[in-house]
């Protein structure tokens, strides 16, 4: 029978020698125990995203039992999500046994992360050489960072500010700071210095 209480009763006993009071009694059925093995899943933010899984061992024949999977915690953006994570951030899996009838031992939740998506650095830019004018670097704001070129001129080399437009999901692929400094280069224009001898 499932899990619960059943009240047994007696009757029907008779003997000439002996009175009978019956008493009712409770019969309890508890929980079986069983274990859960979960492949938790995960995977990168507006990439592949692998649900988790589990599996029981245990069951009775006949008698079976569906993981429910329910995941909690926040994303990197502070945002409490309903249902299977999509934002990048480190959540938690919980399994549990679709009826009464059985409960878990051991472990029962799991780690479920979705990395931030990778943005691939933009290039240094190509040296220019000085020309008296202010000169900048030619990097151009994009879909997942914008640009931040005042621009140089004077020769040397300064840093062009490269930040993603949310950092919370994406990452540049060598660093997990949300600005890159790309260096920029003006190169001194060579000066040949001649001698001049008076007559």
């Amino acid at each position: 029978g499932d899990v619960g209480d059943y009240q047994i009763s007696v009757s029907g006993i008779a003997a000439t020698n002996y009175a009978f009071t019956y008493q009712t009694g409770t019969l309890t059925v508890v929980p079986k125990e069983i274990t859960v093995t979960i492949t938790p899943g995960g995977g990168t933010y507006l990439g592949s995203i692998t649900p988790a899984s589990a599996v029981f061992s245990g069951l009775i024949d006949g008698h079976g039992a569906d993981p429910v999977i329910t995941y909690s915690g926040v994303a990197n953006d502070g945002v409490s999500y309903e249902g299977q994570p999509t934002h990048a951030g480190n959540y938690t899996v919980t399994v549990a046994p679709s009826t009464g009838n059985y409960s878990l031992t051991g472990t029962v939740t799991a780690s479920f992360i979705i990395n931030k998506k990778e943005v691939t650095e933009p290039q240094q830019p190509t040296s220019r050489d000085y020309n008296g004018r202010t000169q900048t670097s030619g990097l151009l704001d994009t879909a997942d960072y914008t640009v931040n070129d005042p621009g140089q001129k004077d020769a040397g080399t300064y840093d062009v500010e490269c930040s993603l437009r949310d950092p919370n999901n994406y990452k540049w692929t060598s660093t997990d700071e949300q600005t890159l400094l790309v260096p920029m280069t003006i190169n001194k224009i060579p000066v040949t210095a001649v001698p001049y001898v008076w007559a």
